[in-house]
């Protein structure tokens, strides 16, 4: 298979294809078929969702410097030490690491990435769910499980929405917020909310990986 560019303003050539490994879609882009836990996450698939959105954070004058890489990985080692950890706030970290990648501007992505069509119901649908899964993140940051219209609790709902949007099944959030909150549910619920999150960024980007069949 030939070479193929990205075609974009700065001329970036496709970071993947950069690559000695070919990146063939090792999952398919179906949330009925994402891994249960986060550590269970193919590295292919963190590694491609590493260098399209590093590629696009780069282009993206923000006046931060991050390194998604990086960030994932420590996310990933975070939920492999969290039932050993003496940091009670130990989710809190996570929570905060991945909402540091969120995209500000998601209409960016198609300055860049050409053949990402933003028209497309189901990307549109994509976008929502990252934004409202950031706002998830952000109020477990600032400690707000469960008040008000704003809380972690009522944000969950709001991404069960959007996974019924795009024909997915969605996260089993429990009736009352007690339940929620218990130890339990409420790592669960957030190690599935985690997984979904780098997920959509793949189903995004999967559009760009190929096979040398």
């Amino acid at each position: 298979m030939n070479d193929r560019e990205i075609k974009n303003e700065t001329n970036i050539t496709d970071p993947l294809l950069n690559e000695k490994d070919s990146y063939s879609a090792v999952l398919e882009p179906d949330i009925r078929e994402y891994p249960k836990q986060f550590v269970k996450i193919d590295q292919k698939i963190i590694k491609a969702v590493s260098l399209y959105l590093q590629l696009l954070w780069d282009a993206n004058c923000n006046g931060k410097t991050i390194n998604i890489s990086e960030v994932l990985n420590n996310v990933k080692n975070l939920f492999v030490t969290r039932f050993q950890n003496k940091d009670v706030y130990v989710i809190r970290h996570v929570a905060s690491d991945l909402r540091e990648i969120e995209l500000y501007n998601w209409f960016d992505i198609n300055k860049y990435f050409k053949n990402i069509d933003l028209g497309r119901l189901d990307i549109d649908n994509r976008i929502k769910l990252s934004k409202f899964v950031s706002e998830y993140f952000s109020e477990i940051v600032h400690f707000n499980y469960i008040n008000g219209k704003n809380g972690s609790y009522e944000k969950v709902k709001k991404i069960n929405d959007e996974l019924a949007g795009l024909g997915f099944d969605d996260i089993d959030i429990p009736n009352t917020k007690d339940e929620y909150i218990t130890k339990l549910k409420f790592e669960d619920i957030f190690e599935k909310v985690s997984i979904i999150f780098i997920m959509n960024y793949y189903a995004v980007f999967s559009e760009f990986l190929f096979n040398e069949d």
